[in-house]
């Protein structure tokens, strides 16, 4: 699995689970809970203590012997040595549904040069070109192809949020997160002759609406769209979590389940795009393969058990 990153715990490099087609997948939540009853009225009391993890089975279907694949989860399985290897893995269900989100957004009004909307002035540039031009210009300006044309520059100036961080400290225990973007900050020139040669001013509002369509496009932004969406996974630091509530930008409070395992610091990234949990099998014995029954040169249904490794 190709992250364009190394995966590391304790500064050495975590294995990463081979792209293959599965047959099936289930992620389980294993919540971490005492009960207890009694014997007398049968009525309980249910406490929950912190040490949630998440747990994952894996299914993959027949291969041909000679299947490269097959070959490449064999020596992924061999490698772990049981449980005591770790890997990191995503959800490939989840990468598959991420577009719906804003994976590019932007947490601040698009600033443009200011203007007046009023009758009498649109942009100071545009004196340079009167509505009466004919009569305000000398006629030495004038050609006969028409008044000269005039190239106006429009420079929008926002902030494009490509990374996430934690701004306030988070306790273990928090299902809250206070984040704030990393900003880069972007300009958007568009540069567009207008044509003078009859003497008619341009339309600055709809260039105006056209250059900030455009900026919006190539960001991808859409502001009814939340940036993440309830379902969403997030990963600070070791910790996989689910977002519960959607945010709609880059600056806000966002809610997660389930709570933190340990204390965050402020400054910690958030990982909205690539997000995954390291885990380990669940035992000694799930490496384990063999061939069809009836078929020699069929590699059988490879199956897996694994859990979140704290």
């Amino acid at each position: 699995m190709t992250l364009g990153k190394t995966i590391t715990r304790g500064g050495l490099p975590v294995l990463q689970l081979p792209d293959a087609c599965l047959t099936g997948l289930t992620w389980r939540q294993i919540a971490n809970t005492q009960l207890s009853r009694s014997p007398f009225t049968r009525s309980g009391q249910t406490n929950e203590l912190p040490g949630s993890l998440w747990a994952v089975d894996w299914a993959y279907p027949e291969y041909d012997c000679c299947d490269e694949t097959i070959g490449e989860i064999r020596a992924f399985l061999v490698r772990l040595r049981g449980a005591a290897g770790r890997f990191f893995v995503r959800d490939p269900a989840w990468l598959h549904c991420r577009v719906l989100g804003n994976s590019n957004f932007v947490t601040k009004t698009i600033t443009l040069p200011g203007c007046d909307a009023g009758d009498d002035y649109l942009y100071p540039a545009l004196d340079l070109y009167p509505e009466d031009t004919e009569t305000l210009y000398p006629s030495a300006t004038y050609s006969e192809t028409g008044w000269p044309p005039y190239t106006f520059t429009l420079s929008a100036g926002f902030d494009s949020n490509q990374s996430l961080i934690v701004q306030v400290p988070a306790k273990a225990g928090s299902t809250t997160l206070t984040i704030k973007p990393l900003q880069n900050n972007f300009v958007f020139t568009n540069s567009n002759p207008w044509d003078y040669s009859k003497g008619v001013r341009p339309d600055y509002e709809e260039r105006l609406k056209a250059a900030i369509d455009s900026l919006t496009a190539q960001l991808g932004y859409n502001p009814d769209k939340p940036l993440l969406r309830r379902g969403d996974w997030i990963q600070i630091d070791d910790q996989l979590r689910m977002i519960v509530e959607p945010a709609y930008t880059g600056e806000s409070v966002i809610q997660i389940e389930p709570p933190l395992a340990y204390p965050v610091s402020a400054g910690t990234p958030i990982d909205y795009k690539t997000p995954g949990v390291i885990m380990r099998l669940i035992d000694d014995e799930q490496v384990s393969f063999g061939v069809v029954a009836d078929s020699i040169t069929r590699h059988s249904p490879i199956t897996f058990k694994a859990i979140e490794a704290l």
